[in-house]
């Protein structure tokens, strides 16, 4: 299942090397999909990540070892925010055929905005 993560750290470079140091623990459980921060605020960090379930991903976060890891890199424990996202999607967002279409509908559009430019100037 794919899960969105959010917490707020102490600085955002600390926390990036001691996630990536931390990386052998998380294989074969968690897959990442997207990691990263606002725009705005580099401390408050977003993970998109698939796991096995949101029971495996709470004992995986309570192990001693992790729980460790997680405090050293300046996690705020508090502010861990943890939402199962959708499985499926009506249409793969970024699929090729997705982004030939709206290329498509694209250049209907800039056509039929010159045709109306033309027929303006007439």
């Amino acid at each position: 299942m794919k899960v969105m993560m959010q917490a707020e750290c102490s600085d955002w470079d600390h926390w990036k090397k001691a996630y990536d140091a931390h990386a052998p623990a998380r294989v074969g459980f968690q897959e990442d999909i997207f990691v990263g921060h606002e725009a705005a605020d580099p401390n408050k960090v977003i993970l998109i990540v698939e796991i096995p379930s949101m029971e495996a991903m709470q004992e995986f976060m309570q192990r001693p070892e992790n729980a460790k890891a997680i405090a050293e890199s300046g996690v705020n424990a508090e502010s861990i925010k943890v939402t199962p996202l959708a499985t499926r999607l009506p249409f793969p967002l970024m699929s090729s055929s997705y982004l030939s279409f709206v290329y498509l509908l694209n250049d209907i559009r800039t056509a039929w905005t010159n045709l109306l430019e033309q027929a303006i100037t007439y």
